[in-house]
């Protein structure tokens, strides 16, 4: 009989890492990572955990196939995303309902849902997160059926600045910055929008509107301080033209009281219709679509089971 409860629990905690098994999808085209290096501390910390791993590399347009297929001879307990926020938003879409942890490894230029998550540490810190296997709930924002977002999505000016950004190719904050700032010196034209939720229905021009299900940019720019990942809810977040608009959400975002500002209205949901008029640029998760006239919404609650900082 082991008498030391300290050496019970560690076994017990090696026994579950040699259970595991693991799908890396890794986007090596993403951020500035040395790819190398990457994978040179991923093979070293499976190995020492003991923990059963696949990689496969995105590339082509047959991924999605190869995901799907591997995942059902591999039969993985966790699917993890190694990339930026395109990548996570990808591999999510494919294991969204299914009885698989979502793990992140962090390897993109912005890394948003990473940061709502708290993964923040290194590499090795991420990697070590998902050995260990404690994950939570989380909701997806289901878009036009065609698309999920897990972190934030948007119409207006956010979306065409992330359009140019992705235009010049160069990827960092700086890149994102120099595009922001080129935007702002602009005319801003605002957009008629229009949401219809439950019985209610909102018309206003607006220079942006979110689809918020978590709550900060990367930037650390708190847009939707009510926001929770796994409450049932999303949040549509309508900004109005008004005075000093720029300055106001600016300081609003960084203080946490961006959705009491005069030109900010919050509506919280669980399905809605979005229109724009004329259509404008829609980004999902650090993604443009292009332009549409018209978004619908809805959430899906507990859809994914996510590993957490």
């Amino acid at each position: 009989m082991n008498l030391n409860p300290e050496s019970e629990s560690e076994s017990e905690s090696e026994s579950k890492s040699m259970d595991r098994r693991i799908l890396f999808v890794i986007n090596s085209k993403s951020g500035s990572s040395d790819n190398k290096s990457v994978e040179d501390t991923l093979e070293r910390i499976m190995i020492e955990s003991g923990v059963c791993y696949k990689i496969i590399h995105l590339s082509g347009d047959d991924a999605r196939e190869e995901i799907l297929k591997t995942i059902s001879n591999f039969k993985p307990d966790t699917v993890v995303a190694g990339g930026g926020d395109g990548t996570v938003n990808f591999v999510a879409s494919l294991i969204a309902g299914m009885d698989i942890m979502l793990g992140i490894l962090p390897l993109g230029s912005a890394n948003g849902m990473a940061y709502e998550l708290g993964i923040t540490g290194s590499i090795e810190d991420a990697l070590r997160l998902i050995v260990k296997g404690e994950a939570a709930p989380l909701d997806i924002v289901r878009l036009n059926d065609d698309h999920i977002s897990l972190h934030l999505a948007d119409l207006g000016i956010n979306a065409r600045i992330i359009k140019e950004f992705e235009k010049e190719g160069k990827r960092g904050f700086s890149a994102y910055l120099k595009h922001f700032l080129r935007e702002l010196v602009k005319p801003q034209q605002s957009f008629k929008c229009t949401i219809t939720t439950g019985h209610r229905v909102i018309s206003h021009h607006a220079y942006m509107t979110l689809i918020a299900n978590a709550n900060k940019y990367r930037t650390g720019a708190n847009i939707n301080p009510s926001g929770e990942l796994d409450d049932g809810f999303f949040e549509v977040i309508m900004i109005r033209p008004y005075s000093r608009w720029i300055w106001r959400s600016f300081i609003g975002a960084f203080t946490g009281t961006f959705h009491k500002k005069p030109h900010v209205e919050v509506f919280k949901c669980t399905e809605a219709i979005i229109t724009a008029h004329p259509a404008q640029e829609l980004q999902v998760d650090g993604e443009n679509l292009g332009k549409v006239n018209k978004v619908e919404a809805t959430i899906e609650k507990h859809a994914l089971r996510v590993i957490k900082g």
